[in-house]
């Protein structure tokens, strides 16, 4: 039973010598165990939060603290074991995997404190602004006209990020089911009719690529999967840059490739790139807009849809996004989706 357990165990006598030890412990310390050599636990780990935790627990009688081992978090708990009728004691120690918890955890802090950051920057300017104008200050009518400008567009990105929130609450809460018949080609075809403009005013050249191909799924969240990615690729291209769609079949999965010639991503930050509100270059995502949640919705649409999604790229040589998706059949009820929002 000790031996097929999830939990990492490890049993020591008073004299701090391993009597006992599970495969999940030995994984986690990184070790091998021979019971005939009468090992040491300090011979086994150097760890301090270990052997500081044996210590505690064999003065007060327990100790319990989260440890770090192989870049997991553990859940550790220490308790002093007495044989019966004697004086004879050992310590049991237990490790317990809370990573994804801990992670999940602080996900939420960033999340909130992210929010904040974005919504008082608006409201900041909005509210001086709107001081100045109620107090006269601006009597002139360009001064007028110049700073309710202001207003409106802070007041506009305000609005684009709570958009952009409540969309991604609606794809966690899974409230739509996957029985719209999509043409990934044709999407890739409309979405580049909205952003000609765009493209045009950057000089950056869209060709889209590949055969027809059907999936189902949610025509809208698709939609949105294939607009932000692509209108990602104009705004950090170069001028003159190009973007290709390429749709098609393989290893019996649909896929669509967006790469592009823009100014890619340096591989310290391609990890974390499509967290929420992360941003590579702050002030220049500033500069071109954007809230700071696209590729966030982009990864929760495919984990929605039970896809795969990869990046490559390279700085000032561009970017290579993969997005691999089941055909699936035409839902009549609401799915389940396992994703890892808060990992």
């Amino acid at each position: 039973m000790t031996e097929n357990m999830v939990e990492g165990m490890i049993l020591l006598d008073e004299d701090m010598t391993v009597l006992s030890v599970n495969k999940s412990a030995l994984k986690i310390l990184g070790n091998s165990f021979d019971p005939t050599e009468h090992t040491k636990i300090n011979h086994m780990t150097n760890d301090q939060q270990i052997i500081g935790l044996l210590e505690e627990a064999k003065e007060s009688g327990a100790a319990k603290g989260i440890i770090t081992e192989k870049s997991r978090f553990y859940r550790t708990f220490a308790n002093k074991v007495y044989s019966e009728n004697t004086l004879d004691f050992g310590i049991i120690i237990f490790f317990v995997d809370v990573t994804e918890e801990i992670q999940s955890e602080q996900i939420r802090r960033d999340f909130s404190a992210n929010v904040s950051h974005e919504l008082k920057t608006p409201l900041t300017t909005i509210k001086g602004f709107g001081e100045l104008l109620e107090n006269g200050i601006f009597t002139k009518e360009e001064d007028v006209k110049k700073y309710g400008g202001m207003i409106y567009r802070e007041s506009e990105r305000l609005l684009y990020l709570i958009n952009d929130i409540i969309r991604l609450s609606q794809i966690e809460e899974q409230e739509h089911v996957l029985n719209d018949k999509i043409d990934l080609l044709k999407t890739a075809h409309d979405v580049e009719e909205i952003l000609r403009h765009k493209a045009d005013n950057r000089e950056v050249t869209m060709t889209i690529e590949g055969e027809p191909v059907q999936i189902y799924g949610n025509q809208s969240y698709i939609t949105e999967l294939f607009l932000n990615l692509m209108d990602n690729a104009i705004k950090y291209n170069h001028e003159g840059g190009s973007l290709k769609v390429t749709v098609g079949i393989e290893d019996g999965k649909a896929f669509a490739v967006f790469s592009d010639t823009g100014i890619g991503i340096s591989d310290e930050h391609q990890s974390r790139i499509f967290e929420r509100f992360y941003r590579v270059d702050k002030s220049r995502s500033k500069k071109i807009g954007g809230t700071g949640l696209g590729l966030s919705i982009v990864k929760h649409i495919v984990a929605y849809h039970s896809g795969e999604i990869s990046l490559e790229s390279e700085l000032e040589k561009g970017t290579t996004i993969t997005v691999k998706l089941p055909f699936n059949e035409p839902e009549t009820q609401q799915i389940e989706m396992n994703t890892d929002t808060e990992k």
